[in-house]
């Protein structure tokens, strides 16, 4: 009767739908809706809403990066066809990092969406999120997922869940993957072909420990790619060496898979350290597309074959959350016609079109058509579907375009009784193109001293007979090795193509201007009898803001005493060990919870003798008057060559054993700094009281107090630490502008207490003592880049620097073996935040000659940069590397390895990590790079006698 019912309400919903009224509001790029754009649909909803909010989106492609607020809950998005309501975006994870890469995220719990493409269309070779479920009860219904590496995650706090009911998921390396429950229910998984033979994973579920359910698939089909990749199942991400706390579950109940599409192993291991016990891998009952059962004779031993998958019921899967109470997810719908991966390549005499429908159907007709001016069109094939389970189709073109001209295509997919989807035109060129995947990216904001962060997009070439130059306006840089080296507009990106093609290259773009002010341009691509290529970009600059930070912090625990913490001081500012004066630890015997030093309550100590926890004059102490005799002294010192400011010191403290008032205990505690060490009494920097405190818990003393011990101000305890620890907070602030300590200058801070207990055991309890400010100086002088080339008879040397504030000059040295260096010459530093300097060797004598740079600053401390090797041969080969910052796997492309070719990868100290023996005739290879530790390495490819070395970021 309960399915009966949510069947005939949610049927109710669907035809109410129907009426655009029915919507709280309607996106449309043409104007004709509430707003244009997704992302100011998704602004506009109510925050923290207990019912559904539901956004229609009208067919177009929304070129939008798109984030959903936590607040923003019970979202629902309707597009009006899911092969035509397209939202989609372009960043890579090379750039921003996996999660932050993702097109749409959605960050609110009860969030779901109907009849939508998501999409992230940067390109294969680099992960690439379409969409991240960081949140709670999340549900797609008739949704596409389009990418290549990574592209659906689902992840969240706490136990979340994500339903996926009649969905289209593609990808090509691990691109489902995440650490929710997620139940997968009749959807298509379409593991696409590789760009290079070998393995590849659909999966990479890191379920947390404990949690009953990871991925479950129920229903699905797998079906055949267009080439020869063969896929895992799935392969276990957070179990690996160095980092084995996930308990990965992925579970394919019923599945249907296409002929040789899954690896007969069936399921992977991440590496040698991977914990199989620890993974839940099965099958419940898979079948071949014809029906037959499917072969698993040859699975892992560690992977299971069920018996039964009752288990995995919704109810055991959601506990409460029922997915069938929102709108149209438990009626009927049938598939749609939606055509996936429509592509052309290009061959010597020939192009091959292919594509694959997403949801397949027998009869399906397709029509392919051709124009040279992509205004008239004429159908050049024409197929129909014979089945329901065929999915990949291709059609091989004969005729090219003539020289200098291109041909157009687009694909029209119908069947009477459903909506005909007809494609994005795709093209193949005789002419020299570039491509890029941008006309102008979004504004930079720069602080000076510091690039910004940047941005990026693909460009490409097809048909090239000349190099394509990348030029960036003035004051912008730009790279395209991941920020290894950055290119300016004196020395432009030169990108050489081979046999006339540039495949996607990634353009990382930064603002690095010396100035205050407005900047914009163009990036100019350029290459022989190519139509030039633009990015717009605009930016401004600002002053630098210094951010607030722990300079020092004396823990006073068990594990440290009274020294500070190393891990938690800045790199400017020297150890320090707290002193104290007629104050004395704890005796650990009188209250024995109360040791010296503890985790919990910190220092213990009293004014009084022995440590027993007394403070009255008759024991030694000063009772409930301040007195600038007793007291704990902490020392800030900065580091030769730095400087900082100190504006706060904060701490923790209370009284144990009582609570103190103004009539009884008196418990007081004053703070007092002093840049001479308080040797200077007539200073006018010595002895200076603070000027404000930022407490919990506590209560400031007026000045006309009686107990105030010749102190502007202090302040009077009344909570006490029995059991708990200090937990009142005290920020005390040196000075409205805080205090400004130069190269060598020091900073003694005394705290006072006073207590009027005359009883054993109050003991005054001091945690997490830190001084807090920014550092002024800039960090230590950045090499950005160092270079290089042989003219003639001279090599031309250049550097560009960062933070450059205290430096005197560079020592140019030059060596003929590597090892021993001489001086060839000299320039002043100009002191500024960025240079740029350019040195010329006119006595280049030898074939190949060594270059270094040693760095004076105005201390006399020196530094040297790397070793540049200059060659009078020039290379005849390079390679690339992507992504670049690295995560998982590499992929390095490169001439055809002759014999004896090979890629290492070392550590900086030349340490060999990783070494890969390449075929002959190859022109690629992936790296798996998962168990290096992040940081930097060093790759090197050797071939025929020559090799090349490029810098490799693991993140």
């Amino acid at each position: 009767m309960k399915m009966l019912k949510a069947l005939f309400v949610n049927t109710f919903l669907f035809f109410l739908a129907l009426n655009a009224n029915a919507y709280d509001k309607i996106v449309a790029k043409d104007g004709s809706g509430d707003f244009t754009t997704v992302q100011a649909a998704i602004n506009a909803a109510p925050i923290n809403s207990l019912v559904p909010y539901t956004i229609y989106i009208k067919n177009g492609s929304y070129r939008e990066k798109i984030s959903i607020a936590s607040n923003k809950t019970f979202l629902q998005l309707v597009g009006e066809s899911v092969a035509n309501t397209i939202i989609y975006y372009d960043d890579p994870a090379i750039v921003l990092g996996t999660q932050n890469s993702a097109s749409f995220s959605i960050n609110a719990n009860d969030f779901s969406a109907l009849n939508i493409t998501f999409a992230n269309t940067f390109g294969d070779g680099s992960q690439a999120v379409a969409v991240l479920v960081n949140a709670d009860r999340a549900a797609f219904k008739n949704c596409r997922f389009l990418g290549n590496q990574d592209t659906l995650y689902t992840k969240g706090s706490g136990t979340p869940k994500c339903y996926f009911y009649k969905c289209y998921i593609d990808g090509n390396v691990d691109f489902i993957f995440g650490s929710s429950v997620g139940l997968f229910d009749s959807c298509y998984v379409y593991a696409k072909s590789r760009s290079s033979n070998g393995a590849s994973y659909i999966t990479a579920a890191n379920t947390p420990v404990g949690q009953a359910y990871g991925y479950v698939f129920k229903d699905c089909i797998l079906p055949s790619n267009t080439g020869s990749t063969l896929y895992y199942l799935g392969r276990p991400w957070g179990n690996a060496t160095g980092s084995t706390s996930a308990e990965n579950k992925t579970v394919f109940i019923e599945p249907k898979y296409g002929a040789n599409q899954i690896q007969p192993a069936g399921w992977s291991v991440w590496d040698g350290g991977t914990i199989t016990s620890q993974i839940t891998y099965a099958e419940y009952l898979p079948k071949n597309l014809d029906g037959t059962a499917a072969n698993t004779a040859s699975r892992v031993a560690w992977s299971q074959q069920l018996s039964d998958a009752s288990l995995y019921t919704y109810a055991n899967m959601f506990g409460a959350w029922d997915p069938c109470t929102l709108y149209g997810f438990c009626t009927y719908q049938q598939s749609d016609i939606a055509v996936s991966n429509f592509r052309v390549t290009k061959g010597a005499v020939s192009s091959q079109l292919d594509w694959n429908i997403s949801w397949p159907l027998t009869g399906i007709n397709y029509k392919l058509y051709r124009s040279s001016d992509n205004v008239s069109f004429t159908e050049v094939y024409s197929t129909t579907a014979a089945n329901d389970t065929t999915v990949n189709f291709k059609y091989v073109d004969l005729s090219l375009p003539v020289a200098g001209e291109k041909y157009y295509y687009y694909l029209s997919a119908s069947l009477a009784g459903y909506a005909a989807h007809i494609t994005d035109t795709v093209l193949v060129s005789s002419k020299q193109t570039i491509l890029s995947s941008s006309t102008s990216l979004s504004a930079f904001s720069q602080q000076l001293g510091t690039p910004t962060d940047p941005k990026s997009y693909t460009v490409s070439g097809v048909n090239l007979t000349g190099d394509l130059t990348i030029t960036p306006p003035a004051n912008f840089e730009i790279s395209d090795d991941g920020g290894a080296n950055w290119h300016t507009d004196a020395s432009p990106i030169v990108l050489v193509p081979t046999a006339g093609v540039i495949s996607n290259a990634t353009i990382l773009v930064r603002l690095n201007a010396l100035a205050l002010n407005t900047y914009s341009g163009n990036i100019i691509h350029s290459s022989e009898n190519a139509d030039g290529v633009n990015v717009a970009v605009s930016g401004s600059t600002a002053l630098i803001v210094l951010v607030p930070q722990t300079l020092i912090h004396w823990p006073l625990t068990l594990a440290h005493a009274n020294t500070d913490s190393a891990a938690a001081r800045s790199a400017s500012i020297e150890p320090s060990t707290s002193t104290m004066k007629n104050l004395v630890l704890s005796n650990g015997t009188t209250v024995a919870a109360v040791q010296p030093y503890s985790n919990l309550y910190g220092q213990a100590f009293n004014a009084g003798i022995a440590g027993t926890g007394l403070w009255n004059a008759s024991n030694g102490g000063n009772g409930n008057t301040l007195n600038r005799s007793y007291y704990e002294e902490f020392v800030i010192k900065t580091v030769d060559g730095q400087s900082v400011r100190v504006d706060s010191i904060v701490s923790n403290f209370n009284f144990y054993g009582a609570a103190g008032t103004v009539s009884n205990f008196g418990f007081r505690y004053a703070c007092v700094w002093s840049k001479t060490g308080f040797t200077n009494t007539s200073s006018a920097v010595d002895s200076v009281d603070v000027i404000s405190c930022d407490s919990s818990g506590v209560v400031a003393i007026p000045v006309t107090s009686a107990h105030k011990g010749g102190f502007t101000d202090y302040l009077l305890i009344n909570t006490k630490s029995d059991g708990t620890g200090p937990v009142s907070r005290f920020a005390f602030t040196l000075a409205n502008d805080g205090v400004t300590l130069y190269s060598g200058d020091s900073l003694t801070v005394r705290m006072y207490f006073s207590c009027g207990s005359g009883s054993m055991g109050r003991y005054g309890t001091l945690k997490n003592v830190l001084a807090k400010g920014v550092v002024l100086t800039p960090t230590p002088i950045k090499i950005i880049s160092f270079t290089g080339g042989f003219d003639g008879s001279k090599a031309n040397l250049s550097w560009k620097t960062e933070n450059e504030l205290n430096i005197k000059e560079y020592i140019i040295e030059s060596s003929l073996n590597g090892n021993s260096f001489s001086e060839i010459g000299r320039l002043a530093s100009s002191t500024s935040l960025s240079n740029r300097y350019q040195f010329t060797d006119n006595n280049f004598t030898n074939a190949t000659v060594y270059y270094r740079l040693r760095i004076v600053n105005n201390s006399g401390q020196v530094t040297y940069t790397n070793i540049l090797k200059i060659s009078n041969q020039s290379k005849t080969f390079s390679i690339n590397i992507y992504p670049n910052p690295v995560e998982r796997e590499l992929q390095i492309s490169y001439p055809k390895a002759q014999k004896d070719a090979f890629v290492t990868i070392k550590s900086t100290d030349g340490k060999k990590l990783l070494y890969q023996k390449l075929q002959n005739g190859t022109v690629a290879t992936f790296m798996d790079v998962s168990k290096l530790v992040k940081g930097v390495y060093l790759l090197t490819y050797s071939s025929n006698g020559e090799t090349i070395t490029k810098r490799v970021i693991k993140q």
